[in-house]
């Protein structure tokens, strides 16, 4: 009891104050990212000018370490003598000629240098030897009308790679995909067919889903269910951000909440995860009307995964939590109690800096009030 109630006071004073328990890095930069795709004709000027922010800053430099982890290592450790020959190479595929380059995992499509035909396409298939197309490749090609892939082998499609191709109404996916990078396909008749599609689907909700992967909920509303069960195996992250009429969300089965899934999705107010492992850092940041989160079965709670929720009122962590990163539940005014299990191991700096109202902590049985 005695080693309960000191262990119990070590969390309540650190976490509140906003220092550290822990002696590991208190940022995890390895954080998994993919996906999440949006679309001018559904969100209105204000959110479009965000996005677009976000997409700037990601390909400046500002957000360098989120648009690479997207399309794959940069830092090439290992390459092998014919990839290092591919260097700053290029290939007409279809009607578009693009450049080549090496990366960590294979050789990436970065960019174009020729296009010609009335309608464009970029038809790639395995002969060409690439994994992946880099973040911004295409970015603002507006004369890009199709884009298949169908035979390509590729894993990895990078961060805005097609945002701004104001003309691309057909786009044909790899079996083989596995990352489609945030903002990759914004403002493109495609990304608008394709919700229209998923609202007349079994699935509802306009939900946009690729080889089993949720890429797009943004214009989803009420209660939404996201489940393993449904033929969904992960959600990209951005997936639901600046939505405003999604109520509640209930995710099953799926490992890991990515970055920035719901970040400002301003109708959430109920979260409820089964058995997810993992929320990523920034997932419901500044989800100003969420009140309550259940998440029985996660682990670790990234950095600033639920920062700025100013209506949060209730959080049930379940028995196998083991870390809360830095500011994950900063500016959170409005949590009065925290319940944590015996499985805690770290609460990591800022975690809880600036939650005013708690005044019950109970970790594994043992309840301090203040």
């Amino acid at each position: 009891m005695k080693k309960a109630l000191v262990v119990l006071s070590i969390i309540a004073v650190f976490a509140i104050l906003g220092l550290s328990i822990s002696t590991a890095p208190i940022f995890n930069s390895n954080t998994d990212i993919s996906l999440g795709l949006k679309d001018l004709d559904d969100i209105s000027p204000e959110v479009q000018a965000k996005i677009d922010h976000d997409v700037e800053e990601a390909l400046k430099g500002v957000g360098e370490e989120e648009a690479a982890a997207q399309a794959g290592p940069i830092v090439v450790e290992e390459t092998n003598i014919e990839s290092q020959a591919l260097l700053g190479s290029t290939a007409t595929l279809g009607t578009v000629t693009v450049k080549i380059e090496p990366r960590g995992d294979g050789n990436y499509i970065v960019g174009y240098t020729n296009v010609s035909g009335s309608e464009p396409e970029l038809t790639i298939n395995t002969d060409v030897g690439v994994v992946g197309i880099a973040e911004g490749a295409f970015k603002n090609l507006k004369t890009l009308k199709r884009v298949n892939l169908a035979g390509s082998g590729i894993k990895s499609i990078g961060m805005s790679a097609f945002y701004g191709c104001a003309a691309l109404d057909t786009v044909t996916f790899p079996e083989t995909i596995e990352k489609v990078g945030g903002y990759a396909f914004i403002n493109t008749p495609w990304l608008k067919t394709a919700r229209s599609n998923a609202n007349q689907s079994s699935l509802k909700n306009r939900l946009v889903i690729v080889n089993h992967i949720l890429i797009d909920g943004i214009a989803a509303e009420g209660d939404v269910v996201v489940d393993y069960a449904n033929g969904i195996s992960s959600i990209s992250p951005y997936a639901f951000s600046y939505n405003a009429k999604m109520t509640s969300l209930t995710i099953t089965g799926i490992s890991q909440v990515p970055y920035r899934l719901c970040s400002s999705a301003t109708g959430l107010q109920t979260l409820v995860l089964n058995g997810t492992a993992k929320v990523a850092s920034f997932s419901f940041f500044d989800c100003q009307e969420l009140t309550s989160v259940e998440m029985t079965g996660v682990s670790v709670i990234d950095a600033a995964a639920f920062e700025a929720c100013g209506k949060l009122e209730t959080v049930t962590f379940g028995n196998v939590l083991t870390r809360v990163n830095r500011n994950a539940f900063m500016d959170c005014a409005s949590i009065q109690t925290l319940a944590f299990p015996a499985t805690l191991e770290a609460i990591e700096t800022a975690a809880f800096m600036n939650c005013k109202s708690i005044t019950t902590i109970d970790y594994n049985g043992s309840t301090t009030d203040g």
